[in-house]
């Protein structure tokens, strides 16, 4: 057995503890003090000579040592997930002095403090500190049962000190007028304006959102296509589903929603990715790829979305509270509005036939209560039992929240107030996207696109009047490829 010391990067020194056993050369970590190192050499010689010593711990065993044991055993024989490794080593054994404290003598005043620190730091919530702290739990539960301790020091921790819930916010959900700004925005990216449509006309989640391919949309239900939610993400698990059985869903196709995904589908996919859309794409990728958003590329995107369009966020899946509502609030049953936003109780729907005709009609007559045109009043689109909240007109001479007066219509005319949510770009002249796409393909094989790019600048010229120019630029290609 020896002592061996590595210089470090940042500086300090470590000390390993070098030995055999049963064949086999084991390093130890004997955290960066040489004393206590010394003291857990002498600690392990004495459990090999006992023949009590267990391989790569001991009672002297660091905080930082047993917890890097720990997270092996957690993922060669438990099959531990990621995060756990991911929570000990951003929030436990960054901090030096915890991890220099021998296992044995680790006392809940130190798990306290430990705690107290990682809430000062600020980096993370509540609810990360709680699971970071289970996870620790987790590990020293372990060093009770390998002997190297007698007791658990994360029990008995003073109330308080885990916040298991973190005091909530009210979440709102949106105005339908705000709801008309967002989807109406053109200077927010035509992407971006597919998934707000999405969101406020299907109650989705966001990772449904994101996961959703064109292979998923049923045009052809009756009366309402369908948009089959059975994955989220890029085609993993939803958030409902479990090892035994998956809970997948069918959301009937708002009509706005469907004029805007036809002209997605026929013009505008072509028009930001530079090619046909296939059933197999997600219907709205990440820009420049072919793969689908993640938690946090789909929320960046959102937040700047939203900021463009100049409405206060209000987080992501408000548009989920919005959606549910403004349904209720038209007169939608909960039941059938349930069914729509969230996932069967394991009856396992794959297609609108699996449906009975009652509950499609009523789940598509939810949604086409669905209206963001029409404000009786400009109140929060949230449901309050027993009246319909939105719903509920105001008197004579009420004004809506937002200082606008309120008008009663009998539905024979436009409502003053109306605009309409989608409008799609004007059509984008046939010989830019070539030039567009051309100029693509010259930052990849410059020499492969200038054939072309001589043609478009000679059609310029023509266009200009400019026919002995035109010829130039022709001329000039053809001697240049000889």
């Amino acid at each position: 057995m020896a002592i061996v010391q590595r210089k470090l990067r940042n500086g300090k020194t470590a000390n390993w503890i070098v030995l055999r056993w049963q064949g086999e050369q084991e390093w130890i970590h004997g955290g960066y003090d040489a004393r206590a190192a010394k003291r857990q050499h002498d600690e392990i010689a004495k459990q090999i000579e006992a023949k009590t010593y267990v391989p790569g711990v001991s009672k002297r065993c660091t905080n930082a040592a047993w917890l890097e044991r720990y997270l092996d055993w957690r993922e060669t024989e438990s099959k531990g997930p990621p995060y756990e490794r991911q929570a000990l080593e951003h929030h436990v054994l960054s901090v030096t002095w915890f991890g220099e404290l021998a296992v044995s003598d680790t006392r809940p005043k130190d798990v306290e403090r430990l705690i107290s620190e990682i809430r000062k730091v600020g980096k993370i919530g509540e609810k990360t500190i709680a699971n970071t702290f289970t996870v620790l739990s987790g590990a020293f539960k372990r060093a009770v049962f390998e002997e190297l301790r007698s007791d658990n020091p994360c029990e008995g921790l003073p109330p308080g000190t885990i916040r298991r819930r973190s005091a909530k916010k009210k979440r709102f959900p949106y105005l339908r007028s705000e709801v008309r700004q967002i989807l109406a925005c053109e200077e927010v990216s035509l992407p971006m304006r597919v998934f707000l449509h999405l969101a406020f006309y299907t109650g989705m989640r966001k990772g449904e959102i994101c996961g959703r391919r064109w292979r998923d949309w049923d045009r052809l239900a009756q009366p309402l296509g369908g948009l089959l939610v059975h994955t989220q993400y890029d085609d993993q698990p939803l958030k409902t589903d479990d090892e035994e059985e998956a809970h997948p869903r069918v959301v009937p196709v708002h009509p706005e929603l469907a004029k805007v995904l036809t002209w997605w589908w026929a013009e505008g996919f072509e028009l930001v990715y530079c090619r046909k859309p296939q059933l197999d794409d997600f219907i709205v990728p990440t820009f420049g790829t072919a793969g689908g958003h993640s938690a946090s590329s789909a929320y960046k995107a959102f937040r700047t979305a939203i900021k463009v369009a100049g409405v206060a966020n209000r987080t992501l899946h408000s548009s989920r509270h919005t959606f549910v509502s403004v349904a209720r609030s038209s007169g939608a049953e909960g039941k059938v509005v349930e069914r729509i936003t969230h996932n069967s109780e394991g009856d396992g729907f794959e297609t609108i036939e699996t449906y009975t005709d009652f509950e499609w009609e009523a789940m598509c007559n939810a949604v086409l209560g669905v209206d963001y045109s029409v404000d009786r009043n400009a109140r929060p689109a949230f449901f309050v039992a027993p009246t319909l909240g939105l719903e509920a007109g105001p008197s004579s001479g009420d004004t809506g929240g937002d200082g606008s007066k309120h008008v009663e219509t009998d539905g024979s005319e436009e409502p003053p107030n109306h605009r309409q949510h989608w409008v799609p770009p004007a059509p984008v002249d046939p010989s830019q996207v070539r030039q567009a796409r051309l100029l693509a393909l010259a930052t990849i094989d410059p020499e492969g696109a200038k054939p072309g790019l001589a043609v478009c600048r000679a059609a310029d010229r023509v266009a200009t009047g400019d026919l002995a120019g035109a010829v130039e630029e022709l001329r000039q290609e053809a001697v240049r490829r000889g």
